[in-house]
């Protein structure tokens, strides 16, 4: 079930910024989460301008360095959430695709340990669900302070309040 492409979460205003309205069979290729796909970078562009979000919070390691990059452009800190390892992941998936080349390409886990390396060392803030990933994460390079440790459940409010603390922009909009 798709979910709005706008929505107040716990006093935050949740903006998805990509619905493309094309047929089911582009979707996946139009759509796909990368950092070079111009149409995250449009669309991205252009929420930026229209909300002036005060953080940009990414979920997804594929699109972590579009919205590090993007903030800085915009002078916007960014937050990543890094609750998945995504190397791993893209390990395990790998291993069962049936689709064994167009995996190669798009969930290369070589390929997933530079992306997670280069987040590491550029987010305003990373947050993770267990204290291995902050370990594993400060010794890639990212900065012992800018990495927080959450609940794998945290209740969202908290979340929220601590991204905006560590980052001076209680009170702000978030996209």
């Amino acid at each position: 079930q798709q979910r709005p492409s706008r929505e107040s979460i716990a006093g935050m205003n949740c903006l998805r910024i990509l619905r493309p309205s094309v047929p089911r069979a582009m979707r996946s290729i139009i759509s796909l989460p990368a950092y070079f796909n111009p149409t995250w970078i449009i669309s991205l562009r252009r929420a930026i301008r229209e909300v002036r979000p005060d953080v940009l919070i990414v979920r997804d390691l594929p699109l972590a360095r579009l919205a590090i990059s993007e903030g800085r452009r915009f002078g916007i800190p960014c937050v990543v959430d890094m609750a998945e390892n995504h190397p791993e992941m893209w390990r395990q998936v790998g291993r069962n695709d049936r689709w064994i080349i167009p995996s190669f390409f798009l969930k290369n886990v070589g390929f997933a340990k530079y992306l997670e390396k280069k987040v590491a060392a550029e987010a305003d803030m990373i947050l993770v669900v267990v204290e291995e990933m902050k370990e594993h994460l400060v010794s890639i390079g990212a900065s012992p302070e800018r990495v927080v440790v959450v609940s794998n459940t945290p209740d969202i409010s908290s979340r929220r309040n601590v991204a905006r603390k560590r980052l001076d922009c209680a009170g702000k909009e978030a996209l």
